[in-house]
């Protein structure tokens, strides 16, 4: 089996590697599973010492990471720099079944690598698109209602196009937020809400006490007032 992941993609594919674990214990020498992973940098990368000790002493488990944006010293049998090139990686044991998940822009690109490389295997996919803007009633009215976002710990402001998420809006104008699935399901682009407001469409992981406390996700949320926000 090949599972690829991107990012927060990694939960089912982890999930199952557990699973399989408690099924097979450390050895099944007639199964064969390589989870290969991108991720932007190894701090990333949930229940890291968990795989690299699967990897080590089970005898149907693989592990192989591709860092992004870091820069490594120098690559290994595991933990390589750039992206993975499914139509080229090697890969020993031709996979019967290949699971796909991470961001629907990530997942388009690896099933159409897999289907091209191992045309005879079963693909499942789970893709997270980022979150969609809120009709507005004209392209007028969107030009009226135009919006400022202040990021207080910055004391900087921004201009903010309502058809983009708060996300897309920080990173447009080089404010530095952390994220990885951009849908909703990680939590990593929190923000407060401390003045004004914000359009939010439904997400995944904000506790009743994150949404007491006027906490939001940034891809999740888009500008509608003018507002004042801290990024946690």
């Amino acid at each position: 089996m090949l599972l690829v992941a991107g990012g927060i993609g990694i939960t089912l594919p982890l999930a199952l590697i557990r699973e399989c674990f408690k099924y097979y214990g450390y050895s099944a020498p007639d199964k064969s599973v390589l989870l290969m992973l991108s991720c932007p940098d190894l701090g990333s990368v949930p229940c890291l010492n968990e795989l690299l000790d699967l990897h080590m002493r089970c005898d149907w488990f693989s592990l192989r990471i591709n860092v992004t944006r870091a820069n490594l010293e120098k690559d290994s049998d595991i933990i390589r720099q750039g992206r993975a090139d499914l139509t080229t990686v090697d890969i020993n044991d031709t996979p019967e079944a290949a699971i796909v998940c991470g961001s629907l822009g990530f997942a388009e690109a690896v099933v159409s690598s897999v289907r091209v490389r191992f045309p005879q295997a079963t693909v499942a996919v789970e893709a997270f698109s980022s979150g969609q803007a809120v009709a507005m009633n004209s392209a007028a009215e969107m030009k009226v209602h135009e919006s400022r976002i202040t990021i207080r710990k910055l004391n900087r402001e921004i201009a903010a196009d309502n058809g983009r998420t708060i996300l897309d809006n920080l990173l447009h104008h080089n404010v530095s937020v952390r994220n990885m699935c951009r849908s909703g399901i990680c939590g990593s682009c929190k923000f407060r809400l401390d003045n004004g407001s914000v359009r939010s469409e439904p997400d995944f992981c904000l506790s009743a006490k994150d949404k007491a406390e006027n906490i939001h996700l940034a891809c999740c949320s888009f500008p509608d007032k003018d507002a004042v926000i801290d990024i946690i």
